[in-house]
């Protein structure tokens, strides 16, 4: 069990005691023994926040094994304590949470101070140029030859995958994924996107998929297990797109469904988003001026990339069965 300390903006409305919100509580600096002191004033400085004297804390008690599952566990809670006291404050403060903080470990009375993530990604690229005479990146043609429908639809794919990446939000990061695809494939408001989804994660379906040749079916269904996960994939898709549909139209928000199947449907965005793209970036360099003609031709598109098969059998079906974490 894991206490989880968070400072919230100094701007925000004081409590003079203790406000206790069903788990959430909200307090000032009086209530902090010393050692949480001590770790607050370590984070405040790693963040470059104002002084922890100044701000109220939100703390909350999760069952977690570790800090970043702990920040996970809380977070959804304190959203929730600060939707709810945003109106009582009428407009005037600014109830948000600080990245400082600090974590409790109830077993063994450890404090620990909630620090800046240090995650592998993302760093810093080195673009190398070989030649005295670069040719044009893919960049700079889009950036100077954005005429045609497709083309337009790749860049607005490119704005929302990007805002994917840069979100912290889990539930906005599926979401802004899920319309970087829509940008894409939806070629009428009424298109289901599932099925040319499927595509890219490895599973041909419908009419185009009778196109492809035997051979090439042949070696795709070679894999062992990928049969089995065609339904449990098309399925994910279909929540994937209800999440959505009740997140845009009913205000869904991440507390509404299972922590695990928010995970599970970034995975699935993750794998499948990148090669949506991929098929696009394919279709515009063999010629291709519109959505409609890219799936008119999906199937020449597929086969003729020398790396679908393996790209689906070593990277899609390996992290769908190992559930590995790609973001």
């Amino acid at each position: 069990m894991v206490v989880v300390i968070r400072l919230l903006d100094h701007r925000g409305v004081y409590y003079p005691r203790t406000y206790s919100l069903n788990q959430v509580e909200i307090r000032n600096s009086k209530c902090d023994t010393q050692s949480e002191r001590d770790a607050l004033t370590a984070s405040c400085s790693a963040f470059g926040d104002v002084r922890p004297d100044d701000c109220m804390r939100i703390v909350t008690l999760v069952d977690a094994n570790g800090d970043r599952e702990a920040d996970e566990l809380a977070e959804e809670r304190f959203d929730e304590a600060l939707d709810l006291l945003a109106p009582v404050s009428g407009g005037l403060s600014r109830m948000s949470m600080l990245g400082t903080g600090a974590y409790r470990y109830l077993h063994n009375a450890r404090v620990r101070s909630r620090m800046p993530p240090n995650d592998a990604l993302p760093v810093t690229s080195f673009h190398v140029m070989r030649e005295p005479f670069p040719q044009w990146d893919w960049a700079q043609f889009l950036s100077t030859n954005m005429q045609t429908e497709l083309q337009q639809r790749l860049v607005r794919s490119y704005h929302w995958a990007r805002k994917a990446k840069l979100e912290a939000n889990q539930q906005l990061r599926v979401l802004f994924r899920w319309f970087a695809m829509e940008a894409i494939w939806m070629v009428t408001k009424d298109d289901d996107i599932t099925p040319r989804i499927m595509w890219a994660l490895g599973f041909p379906t419908g009419n185009g998929a009778g196109l492809l040749s035997r051979t090439f079916t042949s070696a795709l269904q070679a894999h062992q297990t990928i049969g089995g996960w065609r339904q449990q994939v098309e399925n994910l898709l279909r929540a994937v797109k209800t999440f959505r549909n009740d997140s845009v139209h009913s205000g869904f928000r991440l507390q509404d469904i299972p922590r695990k199947q928010v995970r599970d449907f970034e995975q699935i965005m993750v794998l499948a988003c990148a090669r949506v793209q991929q098929t696009v970036v394919a279709g515009i360099q063999a010629g291709m001026t519109t959505s409609a003609e890219l799936l008119e031709y999906l199937p020449i598109l597929t086969e003729n990339n020398s790396n679908y098969i393996n790209d689906i059998h070593e990277t899609v079906i390996y992290s769908l069965e190992h559930d590995h974490r790609t973001f």
